[in-house]
């Protein structure tokens, strides 16, 4: 072999190894650019979802403010709605009550309220307070009922209160206080009655 293929055969010799280095170079950078994109891509996938998940996350706690703001005002439309017919069913029961009050069945209730508390007092004295609506009422019910009556110096709508002198026992069979314990316990129910 000759100086010169001598010569060649070390250039290809070299140059094959230099290529077969260079190769092995460059996969391995490809390969670690390849990891370093799918490194990349994995984090902007979990970024996005985050946001997604976060984005999602403020809009249903901005949705759940906006319902519950709108059901306080609701809310407090109902009661309000609740209250004024409570308050009209309630004036319609006074006056209900004032045509009751002028039928001989109010008397009737007014003796046997008397009676009652008479009969609760014992021997105990006993003063008991007709509505002053109800005094023309007086000397009939005090006949009727053997009691002696006071006429309230104020209006409790109609019935009868009572107090014992001995214990300070307060009877009362009064419309007002059977009305304001009515309307402290009425709940007006909404909705269908055929459901």
């Amino acid at each position: 072999m000759t100086t010169d293929e001598k010569l060649q055969e070390l250039l290809d010799t070299t140059m094959a190894n230099a290529r077969k280095q260079a190769n092995e170079i460059i996969k391995g950078y490809n390969a670690s650019a390849d990891r370093i994109l799918e490194d990349y891509r994995q984090s902007k996938r979990e970024y996005i979802e985050s946001r997604i998940s976060a984005e999602c996350s403020a809009l249903k706690t901005a949705e759940n403010k906006e319902v519950s703001a709108t059901q306080i005002v609701i809310r407090k439309e109902l009661s309000y709605k609740q209250e004024e017919l409570k308050g009209k069913l309630f004036s319609e029961i006074v006056v209900l009550l004032d045509n009751y009050k002028k039928t001989e069945e109010y008397e009737k209730l007014l003796v046997s309220q008397i009676r009652e508390e008479k009969n609760f007092a014992g021997e105990n004295p006993l003063t008991v307070y007709i509505d002053p609506a109800d005094a023309e009422k007086k000397d009939r019910l005090e006949k009727e009922t053997g009691c002696v009556l006071t006429v309230s110096a104020y209006s409790f709508i109609g019935g009868t209160r009572a107090v014992t002198n001995d214990n300070k026992i307060l009877i009362d069979n009064s419309f007002q206080t059977a009305l304001e314990e009515e309307r402290d316990k009425f709940i007006l129910q909404g909705g269908r009655t055929n459901e």
